[in-house]
């Protein structure tokens, strides 16, 4: 798929003629939340229809972020191991899917360790084994994020929009763009 961006300057200012369109009322107050990625803006004092018209827009934009997440990661095809029914059995069925989801997967090591061994509390593990030796190996991730960082609501969503988690699971540790349009 290609993909085409445009560059901007960064944001120094909000034109006025935003603020309008947006009917944005700086005399009254405006809330500003950000986080990683996002900033909104909102007035501050909203008669109930303004604010059920607000909340009816975040829940559009969310929609096609997430459509577009799951346009990039692509769908469920139980991994193409001979995909037998629907959709929805493909995912209850993929044994990647179940891997991912299932907690007793993922690597414990107690604080101590991580401690003795200059692993943050808060790094991601990774793990492979030594043919060699025996060995199993843990060390800190290369990776900022995996499956564990998608909330459950969303995750929820995700599966029912029918995502492919392994698909999810290596752009997550990839941190490769994906175009929001």
């Amino acid at each position: 798929m290609n993909q085409t961006t445009t560059t901007k300057p960064p944001i120094t200012y909000l034109p006025h003629e935003l603020l309008d369109a947006c009917k944005l009322n700086t005399q009254q107050g405006v809330v500003m939340k950000a986080s990683e990625g996002l900033l909104v803006l909102f007035n501050a004092k909203m008669v109930p229809g303004e604010l059920v018209s607000v909340i009816a827009d975040l829940h559009k934009i969310a929609d096609t972020l997430k459509t577009r997440l799951v346009e990039s990661c692509g769908l469920c095809d139980n991994c193409e191991d001979d995909p037998q029914g629907s959709p929805q059995q493909w995912r209850t069925e993929c044994t990647a899917h179940q891997e991912l989801l299932d907690p007793k997967l993922s690597i414990q090591v107690p604080d101590f360790l991580r401690k003795e061994a200059g692993i943050p509390l808060d790094a991601k593990l990774d793990a492979y084994a030594d043919d060699e030796s025996g060995e199993i190996i843990v060390l800190q991730a290369e990776y900022n994020y995996d499956i564990s960082d998608v909330p459950e609501f969303l995750l929820k969503e995700l599966l029912d929009a029918g995502i492919c988690l392994p698909a999810l699971e290596e752009a997550l540790r990839m941190e490769n763009p994906i175009y929001a349009k």
